[in-house]
C-alpha cells in the first residue's frame, strides 16, 4: 500500500470516529432535548392549536428547537477541534496567527451573495475559531478585550462548546456594540449554553436580558428567534426550570 492510500484510508477512519466521539460527547443534551419534546407533546396542558397546516404546538415547544441547534452550532466546534491536531497544554496569551487567518477568511465571505450560503460559510469559520481557541488554550479574557466582533464571535463559539466559570462577564463585555446579524446571533446562543450549563451568574440576568433585547434592532427573522429562545431559557433558568 502506497502513503497516499495509507493517508486516505487513515482519514477514512477518523471522520467516523469524530462523528461517534462527538454524538457519545452530547448524548445527555440529545436524550434531553427529545424526552422533553415527547413531554410536551403529551402534556394535555401544552397549548396546540389548529392551523390549515395542521397540529401546531405553542411558543413553549420553540425553546426545545432553540436548544437543539445550540448544541449542533456546540458539536460542529467541537468536531473541529477533535479533527485536527491538539497543541501542546497551556494558555496562549495572544491572538493566534491562525486565528488572524480565519477572521480574514470570515470577512471575504461577505462577498458571498448566496444568503443560505454566506451563512453556511460564517457558521463553518466560527466553528474553526471556536476550536482554535479550545485547542490552543487561547485567554478568554484577551478576546473579549480587543473589542473585534470577529473576535467577540471566536469568543461566543468557545463559550458555547465548552462554557467556563466567568465566561459570563467576558460574553457580556464582548457583545455589547455588536452590529453584525450573525455574531449578535452566535453570542445569543454562548449566552443560553452559559445558562443551561449553570455558567451563568443571576446578578448577570437582567443585564443578559438587556443585551439580547438590544440585539432586535435591525434584526432578521432567523435572529429574533434566537433572542427569543435565549430569553425564555433564562426565565426557565431565573424560575428553577433547567438543571
Amino acid at each position: 500500500m502506497s502513503s497516499s492510500e495509507t493517508v486516505a484510508l487513515v482519514g477514512d477512519i477518523a471522520w467516523p470516529i469524530t462523528v461517534l466521539l462527538i454524538l457519545w460527547i452530547l448524548r445527555r443534551e440529545f436524550k434531553a432535548i427529545f424526552q422533553a419534546l415527547q413531554g410536551r407533546v403529551a402534556d394535555p396542558h401544552t397549548p396546540v392549536k389548529l392551523t390549515r397546516q395542521g397540529i401546531e404546538l405553542s411558543s413553549r415547544v420553540d425553546i426545545l428547537e432553540g436548544a437543539f441547534e445550540t448544541q449542533q452550532l456546540k458539536a460542529g466546534v467541537l468536531a473541529s477541534a477533535v479533527a485536527t491536531v491538539r497543541k501542546e497544554s497551556g494558555s496562549l496569551e495572544e491572538i493566534s496567527q491562525t486565528l488572524l487567518t480565519l477572521k480574514e477568511d470570515y470577512l471575504v465571505a461577505d462577498d458571498e451573495p448566496d444568503h443560505e450560503r454566506r451563512i453556511q460559510m460564517r457558521n463553518d469559520i466560527a466553528s474553526s475559531m471556536g476550536a482554535e481557541v479550545l485547542k490552543t488554550n487561547m485567554s478568554r479574557r484577551i478576546l473579549a478585550g480587543r473589542g473585534d466582533e470577529v473576535m467577540t464571535l471566536a469568543l461566543a463559539a468557545a463559550v458555547t462548546a465548552l462554557p467556563q466559570p466567568g465566561d459570563d462577564a467576558l460574553i457580556l463585555s464582548a457583545g455589547k456594540g455588536i452590529t453584525r446579524l450573525h455574531v449578535r446571533y452566535r453570542v445569543a446562543a454562548a449566552i443560553s449554553e452559559l445558562a443551561e450549563s449553570s455558567n451563568l451568574e443571576p446578578n448577570l440576568t437582567t443585564d443578559m436580558k438587556a443585551l439580547l433585547e438590544s440585539y432586535r434592532e435591525s434584526a432578521d427573522d432567523r435572529l429574533i428567534r434566537r433572542i427569543d429562545w435565549t430569553l425564555t431559557v433564562l426565565k426557565n433558568n431565573a424560575s428553577g426550570e433547567i438543571s
